[in-house]
């Protein structure tokens, strides 16, 4: 699915949201293979789509990962928008 070949490709830019610690994670991840981290982050992200379909345990993870995501959406919204962060935070 990832073609690192073709360098002509137009870009597109987007905001991902994760924690301080995962941010932290990737900073340093990102040190120790001596690369920047959104070229990590990149690389993490092309790998895991050209390996989305024939990797069950990848699978598995965006699976739980996307239902921890509707947990959170919907304890947020039960918690009037109070809870969480970004555009739904009320004080």
């Amino acid at each position: 699915m990832s073609d690192t070949t073709d360098d002509d490709r137009p870009t597109l830019r987007f905001n991902v949201t994760i924690s301080p610690l995962d941010h932290k994670k990737l900073k340093q991840a990102a040190l120790n293979a001596g690369t920047p981290a959104a070229v990590l982050a990149r690389t993490l992200i092309q790998y895991g789509l050209a390996h989305i379909d024939d990797d069950a345990q990848l699978r598995a993870v965006v699976e739980e990962a996307a239902a921890a995501e509707h947990v959170r959406r919907r304890e947020a919204a039960r918690a009037g928008g109070r809870k969480g962060g970004g555009s739904n935070k009320k004080e």
